[in-house]
């Protein structure tokens, strides 16, 4: 496209071509990019480098009225009108559950992939929202504490993302954490695929006793934080994770 023929550009002139981009990698032949270049006069470039943060503020001022507009039209709503629905019953919906107990330590939603992951005691699993079935399971060392047995790393288990792919974390044991990848079929099939690169395993001088009593990681899944032996506080990489 000639901008310099173009009388109603606005003052701008510019000259711009589609290219393709092929791929030198004999493994992909087959790959092409179609990218475009913008040949211009200096004079314009520097003028194109003022306007376009003129142009961000102006964008960014669009969106905001926007946003104030859809807001005021819908009216702002009171958190005493908001209700809950129950969405599932976990005793009473799923059926082919595996693990019938009242000891859950904890639950957590990954809405992208619609599961919810639960720990018992000795028992993770894995529950499909829509068709409400279990679709994995895991059996979990466990521990003699309180007087009844218990779980290692209560409250422990994450969805995580990492590099683009969808993992879940699970303290598998008293000083263990294995990641597993998941992968979706379809809407309602999944794998559930242990990855060695993530495995933790956690030894000290206590030997044997070595413990991870908590676990979490950052927003962006690129670290771990281990409470390790009920007293050290830990922090390691995802991409080298037995490196503190």
């Amino acid at each position: 496209k000639n901008g310099f023929l173009d009388p109603n550009d606005g003052g701008y002139r510019d000259i711009k071509v589609n290219v393709i981009y092929k791929s030198q990698n004999p493994d992909h032949n087959n790959v092409r990019m179609v990218c475009e270049v913008q040949l211009l006069l200096i004079n314009y470039l520097e003028e194109k480098k003022k306007i376009h943060k003129l142009y961000s503020i102006l964008r960014e001022e669009t969106f905001f009225k926007m946003v104030v507009s859809d807001n005021t039209a819908q009216g702002t709503k009171d958190l005493k009108d908001l209700r809950f629905k129950e969405a599932l019953h976990v005793k009473k919906d799923v059926e082919t559950l595996s693990y019938r107990s009242d000891d859950t330590y904890k639950c957590s939603l990954d809405s992208d992939l619609g599961v919810l992951g639960m720990e018992c005691t000795d028992w993770f699993g894995v529950i499909h929202m829509a068709t409400k079935k279990q679709i994995w399971k895991l059996k979990r060392s466990t521990c003699y504490n309180y007087g009844k047995n218990s779980a290692w790393g209560h409250h422990t288990h994450q969805w995580l993302c990492i590099e683009q792919q969808r993992y879940l974390s699970v303290q598998t044991a008293q000083n263990e954490i294995k990641m597993f990848k998941v992968i979706q079929n379809n809407s309602d099939e999944f794998e559930f695929i242990e990855d060695p690169k993530y495995q933790l395993t956690y030894t000290s001088d206590k030997g044997d006793d070595a413990t991870i009593s908590f676990c979490d990681f950052d927003q962006d899944s690129k670290h771990i934080f281990l409470i390790t032996d009920y007293r050290i506080l830990q922090k390691r990489a995802v991409s080298d994770i037995k490196t503190v």
